[in-house]
């Protein structure tokens, strides 16, 4: 275990071993500070990084759902335009199967 190991157990509340904490007891507190600061502002670092990086994927997956709702509208769109036309080109096929008379009584029956 290093220096860096050691603030690290420290940090996360875990206790250090004796002949660590011995090597310790010699060294200088403003060292000591300034590598604890130096390692809580990377921790920082590697968290807003991940932060940013966890953001960035919530953006992209925003993106891809909204561009998959807008195909599926587009599609289901098209699907009524398909629907409707087929339903229009069936009915006037059935009606030209039909007489004169018979068309036109379905026609104030069912069409009007």
């Amino acid at each position: 275990m290093n220096l860096k190991d050691a603030i690290r157990a420290l940090l996360a509340g875990e206790e250090i071993p004796a002949p660590l904490r011995q090597q310790l007891s010699g060294l200088d507190p403003e060292s000591l500070d300034e590598e604890l600061s130096t390692l809580r502002r990377r921790l920082e670092e590697q968290e807003n990084a991940k932060l940013s990086a966890e953001e960035l994927l919530k953006k992209q997956l925003s993106a891809a759902l909204s561009e998959r709702d807008a195909l599926l509208t587009r599609h289901k769109a098209l699907e009524r335009r398909e629907r409707a036309h087929l339903q229009q080109h069936g009915l006037s096929t059935a009606l030209a199967a039909l007489d004169a008379r018979s068309r036109e009584i379905v026609r104030r029956r069912w069409l009007h």
